[in-house]
């Protein structure tokens, strides 16, 4: 019986050697830029504008990553720019699929139509921001479409997304405590438990900036490369 149990342990420690092994080989490298944001900000159109230069032609909302690569003027190898799928079925799924890979991270908001869907656009950055709030990389926030006389100035969605996530932060807290075998990866309090949130509480460093990427393309591209060059 002994040798039997013996044996047993000395299986059960190569198995552990072995994923232990296995998975240093598999471990990923923070080389990526990620480009994340709702289904019809202009995400996919500033990927096409960083990683070639000019508009894409067409776009449509894709279930798949589109993957490509910016060329940055003080670096010999071009930097990997990942346009993550903004499918509301998929967001969660997909940002911790590539937050391993991620050393930077571009959201890009509708801003014409951000005071219909700021719950929607809170939800998805309480979403980003727990996701990468441990690995410190740091964020920008880009206010899109800010030719449309609707659109919403970058300190007022600043300003509302932090009063929406101050709400949202009680209610995932208290929905992640209610599950006996909760296994998601965002589990600390955003943010002063007795204080309203604020995107200063956290150690990312949160940018934001305006920009109107299909009708100032120049100027939309200079300011988020400028941004990029100073943290990749």
């Amino acid at each position: 019986m002994s040798v039997l149990l013996v044996a047993l342990a000395v299986l059960a420690l190569a198995i552990v050697v072995i994923a232990i092994v296995f998975l240093r080989g598999k471990s990923i490298k923070r080389d990526s830029i990620l480009l994340v944001g709702l289904s019809n900000g202009g995400k996919t159109q500033l990927f096409s504008l960083l990683t070639t230069g000019k508009l894409a032609s067409n776009t449509f909302t894709s279930l798949k990553p589109n993957e490509g690569a910016i060329n940055f003027p003080d670096k010999e190898q071009p930097v990997p720019l990942v346009d993550v799928p903004g499918h509301h079925r998929l967001q969660r799924v997909n940002l911790e699929q590539y937050a391993p890979q991620a050393m930077a991270v571009v959201v890009v908001v509708d801003a014409a139509s951000f005071s219909k869907t700021k719950r929607e656009v809170a939800e998805f950055m309480y979403d980003v921001l727990t996701t990468f709030e441990k690995s410190q990389i740091p964020l920008l926030v880009v206010c899109n479409k800010q030719d449309n006389l609707l659109a919403q100035r970058c300190a007022v969605i600043e300003s509302d997304i932090e009063s929406e996530v101050s709400d949202l932060r009680h209610t995932r807290s208290a929905d992640v405590e209610s599950l006996a075998n909760a296994t998601v990866s965002y589990n600390s309090f955003l943010g002063h438990q007795d204080e309203d949130f604020k995107l200063e509480h956290i150690q990312n460093q949160v940018d934001f900036i305006a920009a109107s990427i299909k009708q100032q393309t120049d100027e939309a591209q200079q300011q988020v490369m400028a941004w990029l060059s100073k943290h990749v």
